[in-house]
């Protein structure tokens, strides 16, 4: 199981025990799993503002609560496995997650790619450290929290282009090995900023300082809020209409072509129903 998974499976499990904790689990049924739902779909994601530290992140997707909703259906599926409750009622409870899914919170907007005039005008007032990373993210695509975790012993400087291989990412539990190619214009960049120590990180900025650094900055160029990952989605975009699909598959780190869509707003042309990509 991925960190991100467990981290969901926590986050579902604390939630239900704060709204049914005192409940004997036999007892969970139809209107408490709807409870639950709304709920979650009452909730937004925990992003911190530039303004203050009170939450104010985007309402969590449809997708996002089904996957909750499913980690529930698993808890009951468990517990019935191990005779806590009856296979009725665990039958029960995945009948009802199946329905609460169907009225779960609309789908929001896809995340589009920013715009490469919205990123000149925040860079104009983001300090040099953080202009940098805004640099060598749009320029790789690579995810913000390879981004932020960059060091010195991930990178790979022997030859004439570096390859930095972060040691954990989204798909390193799956045994993915992710090499992200550093050219000699990033490897300037990357100079700035000497080996701070083993274990340390090549920037010194935390994922919440760099994202309040980049919503102050887009406040005062005027400019509407964008976020961190909106420039592996404008990374993926340039790259398909340069090179390609797999061009594009090979900088996301994606082992198929199914999510290139999502990334870019587009399907490439060799891409079957399926979600792989075809020979040319």
């Amino acid at each position: 199981m991925g960190k991100s998974d467990a981290h969901r499976n926590f986050f579902a499990i604390k939630t239900l025990v704060l709204y049914c904790g005192a409940m004997p689990a036999e007892s969970f049924r139809v209107q408490h799993v709807e409870h639950i739902t709304n709920e979650f779909c009452k909730m937004r994601a925990r992003t911190r503002t530039y303004k203050s530290n009170v939450c104010d992140g985007r309402p969590y997707s449809r997708q996002y609560v089904t996957k909750l909703l499913g980690c529930i259906r698993q808890c009951w599926r468990y517990l019935a496995l191990h005779d806590y409750v009856s296979a009725d009622c665990a039958a029960k409870v995945t009948l009802a997650v199946r329905a609460a899914k169907k009225n779960a919170s609309p789908s929001l907007p896809p995340t589009r790619p920013v715009s490469a005039e919205a990123v000149r005008a925040t860079v104009q007032f983001l300090p040099p450290a953080i202009a940098d990373m805004v640099s060598v993210q749009i320029a790789t695509g690579m995810r913000t929290g390879e981004l932020v975790s960059m060091t010195w012993e991930a990178i790979d400087s022997s030859g004439s282009t570096w390859i930095y291989a972060p040691p954990k990412h989204k798909n390193s539990w799956r045994g993915h090995q992710r090499r992200i190619y550093l050219p000699d214009e990033l490897q300037e960049i990357l100079r700035k900023y000497p080996n701070a120590g083993a274990g340390q990180t090549l920037w010194g900025v935390p994922f919440d300082r760099y994202y309040r650094h980049l919503r102050t900055a887009q406040e005062k160029a005027g400019v509407e809020p964008w976020r961190p990952y909106q420039l592996r989605h404008a990374a993926a975009t340039e790259i398909l209409k340069r090179k390609g699909a797999e061009a594009a598959k090979f900088l996301l780190g994606h082992a198929g072509g199914g999510l290139l869509k999502l990334y870019t707003g587009s399907e490439p042309e060799n891409m079957s129903r399926s979600g792989k990509l075809n020979a040319v």
